[in-house]
């Protein structure tokens, strides 16, 4: 998610949805009411997936 202050931007910050199979791509766009305003002027919000849960298809062991 891009800064909307583009005059102020210092750079991207990852957002790391913490514990294992937790979806992390959307993570920016839920959190963005919850951080700062400094922070959403100044960094562009990088969300993702550490086990590509999100993305993931589902197997089956055989």
């Amino acid at each position: 998610m891009k800064t909307s202050v583009s005059g102020k931007r210092h750079g991207v910050m990852l957002v790391n949805p913490g514990g294992p199979g937790l979806k992390g791509l959307d993570m920016p766009v839920t959190m963005q009411d919850k951080m700062p305003k400094e922070i959403r002027e100044q960094y562009d919000l990088i969300g993702f997936d550490p086990a590509a849960w999100a993305k993931a298809a589902r197997s089956r062991a055989v």
